[in-house]
């Protein structure tokens, strides 16, 4: 499974074409993602043949969201999986870095209809397993994490060890860093069969859009390993 983050519904179709097998949208890529807007998901919803997960974000910085951060993210949930997108990619963490359990319980009562998918504040966790644990006990589907603060292929031991832990569990998705250079070793080393990436034309993260040779030769490899 080829994921690739797009910020609006030109890229999806591009990214699509070229083989991207599920979409995460989002606004702001250079913040690190921020949540789209209402129009801006529906206008993907219009044109998208693949699923589509949004990510919930209403601010940049850090992962510790207080009450009003958390409301607002709530409402833009239930706005945003009324319209019937396959999932939400949010999360949140308490001040001594571990899952915001009561948030995420929250979320997981709003997205009765589609998946839910903890973000990359995974990646701050100190003690993962523990975090998987309780992420399984909560219902998410799905963590996006590169295994740590960086690029996925400097955590690939990590990953593999994540890796064997949620098997029938719930999903791995490793993120960060990720080309069609390095998507190979990725795979192998780590035994995850899906990827995340944004694929963009420039290191900026900004509005460069998503390279679809870059889409394309990667979704090639994945096809070829799965294969062997």
């Amino acid at each position: 499974m080829l994921e690739v983050c797009v910020q609006s519904d030109a890229e999806l179709v591009l990214a699509q074409s070229a083989g991207a097998q599920r979409v995460e949208l989002c606004s702001r890529l250079e913040v690190g993602g921020l949540t789209p807007t209402i129009e801006m998901v529906q206008r993907c919803l219009d044109v998208a043949t693949v699923p589509i997960v949004v990510l919930v974000r209403s601010r940049d910085g850090n992962f510790c969201f207080d009450p009003n951060d958390q409301t607002e993210m709530m409402l833009q949930v239930k706005e945003i999986s009324r319209l019937g997108v396959n999932g939400i990619v949010a999360g949140g963490l308490t001040h001594d870095g571990e899952i915001d359990q009561s948030f995420v319980a929250a979320l997981r009562g709003v997205c009765t209809s589609c998946e839910l998918v903890f973000h990359r504040a995974f990646d701050e966790i100190v003690d993962k397993e523990r975090a998987v644990d309780r992420l399984v006990k909560l219902g998410v589907d799905r963590i996006l994490t590169s295994g740590g603060v960086g690029d996925a292929c400097q955590y690939l031991s990590t990953l593999a060890s994540l890796r064997k832990s949620t098997v029938g569990k719930i999903e791995l998705l490793p993120a960060g860093g990720i080309r069609s250079s390095n998507a190979t070793r990725l795979l192998e080393e780590t035994g995850c069969s899906q990827l995340h990436a944004s694929f963009r034309l420039s290191d900026s993260g900004g509005n460069s859009g998503p390279d679809s040779e870059e889409i394309k030769r990667t979704r090639a490899i994945m096809n070829s390993l799965a294969q062997d």
